[in-house]
């Protein structure tokens, strides 16, 4: 089976429940379309266990798109970590 979501922003508890509820197996395929971060204290649980997983794939979306402009980038155009922290990325820089 494949399964697909987006906006996960944090919400750690909300992913453990949606795979519980599908009873994702290795021979599923969970598709996991941006938006893991920020938001909610518990992004980078998701990000650990999206990593841990070898059926689970993992598209960027615009919010790690942001953390990682902010962070590694060698240009890092002015007003982007307003803008990020404005989206919730200040929660993940906590984590």
């Amino acid at each position: 089976m494949h399964y697909c979501i987006s906006d996960i922003h944090g919400e750690f508890d909300r992913y453990q429940t949606m795979l519980e509820e599908i009873h994702l197996t290795d021979n599923d395929t969970l598709y996991v379309i941006g938006d893991v971060i920020d938001r909610a204290p518990g992004g980078v649980d998701v990000l650990e266990d999206i990593m841990a997983r070898k059926n689970v794939v993992m598209l960027m979306g615009n919010h790690e798109q942001m953390c990682l402009g902010i962070h590694w980038e060698k240009t890092n155009v002015y007003g982007a970590r307003q803008l990020w922290s404005s989206n919730g990325g200040s929660v993940t820089r906590r984590e």
